[in-house]
């Protein structure tokens, strides 16, 4: 619990930070979709959830 603070702002800075397109994919906001967070310290942990999809084929 006492490096619970560091590793949430460790995970929001590569979550808000992170470019999908290296591995193919993008952010997908068409329509209703959002982002959320994911907090359980003592099980799960801690996790920025955001949507993407298969980047379009480039010709």
């Amino acid at each position: 619990m006492k490096d619970n603070p560091a590793v949430m702002q460790a995970v929001k800075a590569i979550a808000w930070n992170f470019d999908p397109r290296s591995i193919g994919y993008v952010w997908d906001y068409d329509g209703n979709k959002q982002d959320y967070q994911r907090h359980f310290p003592e099980g799960y942990g801690y996790a920025v959830v955001r949507p993407v999809k298969r980047a379009p084929i480039q010709p």
